[in-house]
């Protein structure tokens, strides 16, 4: 699945079998379109967990989601620092 494709920041590519019928993941979809962008909904997530820092707090479950159901790129071009 992918989102926002006008905007590479907005872009999002998951695993098929990622369960996206759930409800926690119609939450997620619904605050991104509240944002520009992925980067944008992960600030919104950090800036809410600083006032409830819980582990099972709803910003911590939809963040660990999105990486359980993200999907790294095959092949990365160019210098990024930090990459091996």
């Amino acid at each position: 699945m992918e989102k926002n494709e006008g905007n590479r920041f907005g872009l999002w590519t998951l695993e098929a079998a990622c369960g996206r019928e759930d409800s926690l993941f119609r939450e997620i979809e619904a605050d991104l379109a509240e944002k520009g962008s992925l980067l944008e909904l992960f600030l919104s997530y950090m800036k809410e967990l600083r006032y409830s820092p819980d582990n099972n707090a709803p910003p911590f479950r939809k963040m660990a989601r999105l990486f359980e159901c993200g999907l790294m790129p095959e092949r990365v071009e160019g210098y990024h620092y930090g990459v091996p």
